[in-house]
């Protein structure tokens, strides 16, 4: 039995998900903390969430549409090794943002970005996902190293709203919180290109690369 046929606990939410695909139904379900009423049905775990995203992610073979895009074959962008950058969205009340039960903070779009180096320039592709309709964007951009001021990492905050507590005879209540996200930022005079990231040690060593690649061209 899907979501769809047990809202009767819950106006709001069948309201959000009216003319959604099931699999949209399950996400805002998720992000709005279940359905309501006293036999709601079983709503997604972060695990399970994840793993929608990844196979969505994973499906758009996104390092070759990338090149594509950008009209570059990989053996022109061979100066350091590719980065790849994954991280969740937050925009406001345009996306539904969540902090799971593994403290982990998510949200209904997820933005993965790739990075190729040449000699002379950098070119970036980026891709959002949206989870819970059909929306998506992409954006490609190239840069000269001599017009980079940095490569950056920025720790932002982020305010959202979480629906907590609640039960068979009490409604959840609607508590708003702040919580940190981490951003990567391409600097040039003027202007920034940014993105969402999460931290890891991979991630780290592949941007202490592409730090000190713009150092020598910098030097050189």
């Amino acid at each position: 039995m899907g979501i769809m046929s047990a809202l009767s606990g819950n106006p709001e939410l069948k309201e959000r998900i009216k003319g959604k695909t099931q699999q949209q139904a399950d996400v805002i379900t998720y992000f709005y903390g279940g359905k309501g009423g006293c036999f709601g049905e079983k709503t997604l775990s972060d695990a399970e969430y994840d793993a929608l995203v990844r196979s969505k992610a994973d499906a758009l073979n996104l390092q070759q549409k990338a090149l594509d895009k950008l009209g570059l074959d990989i053996s022109q962008v061979r100066e350091i090794n590719p980065v790849c950058l994954e991280g969740w969205f937050h925009n406001g009340n345009k996306t539904y943002s969540r902090r799971g039960g593994d403290r982990v903070l998510r949200s209904s779009s997820y933005q993965i970005t790739w990075l190729f180096f040449s000699s002379s320039q950098v070119y970036c592709y980026q891709y959002l996902i949206n989870m819970d309709d059909d929306g998506k964007r992409e954006d490609s951009q190239e840069f000269f190293y001599r017009d980079i001021v940095n490569f950056s990492t920025k720790t932002k905050a982020v305010e959202y709203q979480q629906r907590v507590g609640g039960g068979c005879m009490k409604e959840p209540e609607v508590k708003h919180f702040t919580d940190d996200t981490d951003e990567f930022r391409l600097v040039v005079p003027g202007d920034q290109f940014t993105c969402a990231y999460t931290q890891s040690d991979a991630v780290t060593r592949s941007i202490r690369a592409m730090q000190q690649k713009l150092r020598e061209k910098k030097e050189g």
